[in-house]
């Protein structure tokens, strides 16, 4: 309605743009895009909405294409380097991807979507101190995001650190005690640990929580092979 009696509101174009996408409606979404970017060539939500919409079609190198467009000129986005690094993980370009993340969280220290995926991409390339210290960092200032403290635990498992691994599937349980992930990862440490016993407790505890979480199903039946 807003854009029929608006139609150069670009604003709304925008908006109806960033909720077809997220709503998947690519068709939709390019639509919207389009009108955006008539009233706007250079606009930056437009164009970066853009760059996403491609990624969603599977047209990776074209999505490329276009984010590095737009990165060269606002070259002070950390929210466009970010953007381009999602490109290059959907390429299978880790080397690129890092580079752009590692940009973006210079750009701005406090993106935390960055620096996970900073971290999580060091990880995959063994860079493990790396990642464990901008996780740890990350944890401090905001110790509620349980994405940041299950890659840390990731890590810790890389290095076969099981004890620390441990402890923050605890801490995890403890801060959301309705959670059936975390008594099944608890109890995946346990279990490599050699300890059934304890591990099963755990899984129980998980069905407990979801009786279907398939996780806890699909480990307890290995416990009994």
């Amino acid at each position: 309605q807003l854009t029929e009696a608006s139609p150069d509101y670009l604003t709304a174009w925008i908006k109806l743009a960033q909720i077809a996408l997220a709503q998947n409606q690519l068709a939709e979404c390019d639509s919207f895009i389009r009108q955006a970017l008539a009233r706007d060539t250079g606009n930056y939500d437009a164009l970066s909405l853009r760059g996403a919409l491609r990624l969603a079609q599977g047209n990776t190198d074209t999505a490329i294409t276009e984010l590095e467009h737009l990165n060269s000129i606002y070259t002070g986005s950390p929210q466009a380097r970010y953007n381009l690094a999602l490109a290059y993980c959907a390429k299978g370009d880790t080397a690129k991807a890092l580079k752009n993340a590692d940009d973006a969280v210079s750009l701005s220290p406090d993106f935390d979507e960055a620096i996970l995926l900073q971290a999580q991409l060091n990880l995959n390339r063994e860079n493990t101190t790396e990642a464990t210290t901008s996780l740890t960092q990350l944890i401090q200032r905001r110790p509620q995001l349980d994405k940041a403290h299950l890659l840390l635990a990731a890590a810790y498992l890389g290095k076969g650190n099981l004890e620390d691994a441990s402890a923050i599937y605890r801490r995890l349980a403890q801060m959301f005690p309705q959670d059936p992930r975390f008594p099944m990862l608890l109890a995946v440490v346990l279990q490599r640990e050699g300890n059934a016993a304890n591990a099963r407790e755990l899984l129980d505890q998980s069905l407990r929580l979801s009786p279907g979480f398939l996780p806890s199903l699909e480990l307890l039946v290995n416990l009994d092979l």
